[in-house]
């Protein structure tokens, strides 16, 4: 049985325990408000974590991106990426939407600062590593944060994050993997009461380079963070 498989027998037979607990050694109890599907973490202490819907219904996408104006009435919150530090450009922007009705979803506009060829290869170019080694973006993640950078452990994973491994914690709660991921709309939440309970207490939209373990060249590193900001006019579909 492989190490992940362990995982989720031991947090299916934790009773009363934290299935972070089993990730992070965090102390924290099964809440079934912290599930976010597809990041492999059990919230609910039910042996499983929540998958995301595996077809998407014809997607209303607000062509709006943080640039101007009001936002349309279908965007629950967004985060305007001001300062992309040098590893993207500056302006970039998360958009949460009502992509369906009760269904919401993220869009990204988030643009390299690299014009290099080799940005858009398996290896990428962004995700900064120690000793000379070169990038490897199959790390670059983006995540919901609640607090500050420096009091949340970062995430670890082993090489692109297969076999099921968690790519959450009890703070960073997964959106989704950047580098070479077309899709247009990532889902996030079904329900305007989950997706806005989530948004306040994970206030901040984290870019970051997941550690690469055992590589000790490739350590996590936090790129940039945005503040959330919920829209007041936002007006439900439903």
């Amino acid at each position: 049985m492989s190490r992940w498989c362990l995982w989720i027998v031991a947090c299916a037979a934790a009773a009363g325990v934290g299935c972070d607990e089993v990730i992070d050694a965090s102390d924290v109890p099964c809440d079934p408000s912290l599930e976010v599907c597809g990041d492999n973490v059990d919230n609910t202490c039910n042996g499983e974590d929540e998958r995301c819907p595996t077809t998407q219904p014809s997607l209303s996408v607000p062509g709006w991106a943080c640039d101007s104006g009001s936002p349309p009435p279908s965007v629950l919150a967004w985060a305007r990426i001001h300062d992309g530090h040098g590893f993207f450009k500056d302006g970039g922007c998360f958009v949460f939407f009502e992509g369906s009705p009760g269904d919401f979803y993220l869009k990204r506009t988030l643009e390299r600062a690299s014009a290099s060829s080799r940005c858009e290869g398996s290896a990428g170019c962004t995700c900064p590593s120690l000793n000379g080694w070169p990038s490897y973006d199959r790390r670059l993640y983006a995540f919901t944060l609640e607090g500050d950078v420096q009091d949340c452990p970062g995430i670890s994973i082993r090489d692109h994050a297969g076999q099921r491994q968690p790519v959450s914690n009890r703070c960073r709660k997964f959106l989704l993997q950047i580098h070479n991921n077309p899709v247009e709309a990532t889902f996030v939440a079904s329900g305007r009461e989950a997706a806005e309970a989530r948004l306040s207490r994970f206030s901040s939209v984290e870019v970051a380079c997941v550690e690469d373990a055992p590589h000790r060249n490739l350590p996590f590193q936090s790129l940039l963070v945005a503040d959330i900001q919920l829209n007041p006019g936002f007006v439900s579909a439903r």
